[in-house]
């Protein structure tokens, strides 16, 4: 199962747009840095962000305007999907200091799960 993360660059329902947690380091980096620009596999290009937050309907394969209630919050803690994306999105933001740390920007144009073994 694909994880993903939505990042909200506004305070419109088009401002918000859902990518893959292997792509969540990218994220981190342009919210850290908002003047630099990002361009993820979805062909998504972006400049700044306001949130980064779990995407649970993309994940859970969930229409966007399906409203999340305890059931699906039950499933969802069963499966432990919101504990996978939450450590991915904590992985992520070490990812992404350590590219400004090592000034190394090639590690954004890997996935995430490549990048991991190098924080070992």
């Amino acid at each position: 199962m694909v994880k993903y993360i939505k990042i909200i660059c506004g305070y419109r329902e088009d401002q918000e747009h859902s990518i893959p947690l292997d792509e969540a380091h990218k994220a981190y980096r342009l919210f850290m840095n908002p003047t630099e620009r990002a361009i993820f596999s979805n062909g998504l290009a972006l400049k700044g962000i306001k949130q980064i937050i779990p995407d649970y309907h993309a994940t859970m394969g969930w229409n966007p305007t399906h409203k999340i209630d305890g059931y699906d919050l039950n499933e969802i803690k069963k499966l432990g999907i919101d504990r996978e994306i939450q450590d991915g999105m904590k992985l992520a933001q070490n990812v992404a200091k350590l590219v400004e740390q090592k000034h190394d920007p090639e590690l954004l144009s890997k996935p995430l799960s490549d990048c991991i073994k190098l924080l070992k």
